[in-house]
Parts: C-alpha cells; structure tokens; sequence
C-alpha cells in the first residue's frame, strides 16, 4: 500500500511539475532529463530536496515530514537502483490538480 501510494504521488509530482508541455520531442526530452534528476535524488535518499523539487499542487497535499517518512519506508527496503527505463511519456496538462487551482 505504502509502495503504491508513493508511486502514485511521484508520478502526479513529476506531471505537474511538467504540466502544460506539448507533445514536442525536445519539450518532451526535457520533462524526462527533469524527472530523471528528480529520481535520482530520490534514489540517492535526498528525500527533503526531493518535496522542496515537487510541483505546488503536491507540497499542499503533503507535508515534508510525511512525505519523508513515506518515501523513506517505500524506497529503502527496494536497496541500491539497478536500472530504470522510461516507458512512455505523456503530457498530463492541467488535468491532475485542475479543480484546485
């Protein structure tokens, strides 16, 4: 449950902080390069840096302290990153959020 929550919120931080990105390749490559450095501190255990990174939507439905105690219980137990591959990339807009701004 705790692994499924935050994934779910790292995937809804990662597309609002690109929201509004068109489906261009450059535009496109850029969110990845970002989302990338953003998982690396996660993956490096920079949990703090890696709310104080996250998009505004997500800082108000988290506090730091709670999302470093959930980040720190789901990524810990999974040990060092052996490999990650972007699968697909898609422009989330303004959908995720949208009826609070």
């Amino acid at each position: 449950m705790t692994h499924r929550f935050i994934s779910v919120v790292a995937a809804c931080a990662i597309a609002l902080a690109f929201s509004g990105i068109a489906a261009e390749p450059e535009k496109e490559k850029a969110a990845v390069v970002a989302a990338e450095k953003w998982l690396v501190l996660v993956d490096g255990g920079k949990y703090e840096e890696t709310w104080k990174e996250a998009a505004a939507y997500f800082k108000s439905a988290v506090k730091q302290e709670q999302w470093v105690q959930l980040v720190t219980a789901a990524r810990q137990p999974l040990g060092k990153l052996v490999s990650r591959k972007v699968v697909w990339v898609q422009d989330m807009g303004n959908k995720i959020g949208s009826r609070h701004r």
